[in-house]
């Protein structure tokens, strides 16, 4: 499945599907991109510190709108920052289509205990699909994304804090709380702290589109003081 959506796609913020290699981990196949010498965005914002980051959440939008204007939508499903990778020209790509999925519906009727993706970037519907019924697929990875920002911007994955479990994120978020707003962050404007809220609204139907989102920060990205 993952071969199939993902050498369908071409976008500048898409990682390329190179081909299929059965010779590298025989007996698994293995699928194979261009290698990027900046590694993960994460990782290459902490040796650019200046960086734009606005640039770097344009990018990755960009990315997930392509996918969510296909006919049928393509739901990624693990938006984070260790998979977003950077290219030599720096230019923000999403990879790991391991989880993607093509939205025939766009409900989000999954009934397994295993909601997949990473557990502190997902939304409450993940955890407790019976109690939000209905709810859009491409909506989670507006959460995701979201929750992504907060990474790009603070240089730490959402529910930092150590002693937090990964049930403990669980519980939180279906009660409705959320990662906690960075102090003293200039990337952190009111502006951008908004619409990351917004993206985690609780209910899923309340959060923007990512053709919103692209809009949004196409014009906060030609007033943003930083």
């Amino acid at each position: 499945r993952e071969v199939t959506i993902w050498k369908s796609l071409n976008h500048r913020n898409i990682l390329p599907f190179v081909g299929v290699s059965l010779k590298l981990f025989t007996p698994s196949f293995c699928m194979v991109s261009p290698w990027m010498n900046n590694g993960h965005v994460m990782s290459f914002l902490k040796k650019r510190p200046d960086y734009n980051r606005l640039t770097v959440i344009y990018e990755v939008v960009e990315g997930v709108n392509y996918l969510h204007s296909l006919d049928p939508p393509v739901v990624h499903g693990d938006i984070k920052g260790s998979n977003i990778l950077v290219t030599d020209d720096c230019v923000c790509c999403l990879a790991d289509f391991g989880l993607a999925a093509v939205s025939e519906s766009h409900a989000f009727s999954t009934t397994s205990t295993n909601p997949g993706g990473t557990t502190r970037w997902l939304p409450p519907e993940c955890f407790l699909p019976n109690q939000y019924p209905d709810c859009p697929k491409l909506a989670r990875d507006i959460y995701s994304f979201g929750c992504t920002v907060l990474e790009i911007i603070s240089g730490r994955e959402p529910f930092s804090q150590p002693w937090l479990t990964d049930v403990a994120v669980m519980t939180a978020v279906v009660r409705g709380e959320r990662p906690q707003r960075p102090e003293g962050n200039p990337w952190c404007t009111d502006t951008l702290w908004t619409l990351i809220e917004r993206c985690w609204a609780q209910e899923a139907v309340s959060r923007p589109s990512a053709r919103h989102i692209v809009d949004f920060m196409r014009e906060y990205g030609n007033t943003a003081q930083i």
